[in-house]
């Protein structure tokens, strides 16, 4: 391609490329506002970072106790909540 070609978005996709720079933004804003609201309810600022950090693994436990088990109906409701 010659370089005297330059290519830029426009519309939606320019509105979507803008919204995306202040992503990181708002998610250390999100996380920062949940490590303050769970530290006050408990009065102390480490007790949020040991709950949140058991999260994911509490996730993946469960998932794998579903999948061992052989329940599988949260995925049928996920499937069927996506066709409708």
């Amino acid at each position: 391609m010659p370089a005297s070609v330059h290519s830029s978005f426009q519309g939606t996709a320019a509105a979507f490329q803008n919204s995306l720079s202040s992503e990181a933004l708002a998610h250390r804003g999100g996380h920062r506002h949940r490590i303050h609201s769970v530290g006050v309810l408990y009065e102390s600022y480490i007790h949020p970072i040991t709950i949140l950090s058991t999260l994911p693994s509490a996730g993946v436990g469960a998932i794998l106790a579903l999948l061992i088990t052989g329940k599988r109906s949260w995925r049928r409701r996920i499937d069927r909540n996506h066709l409708a």
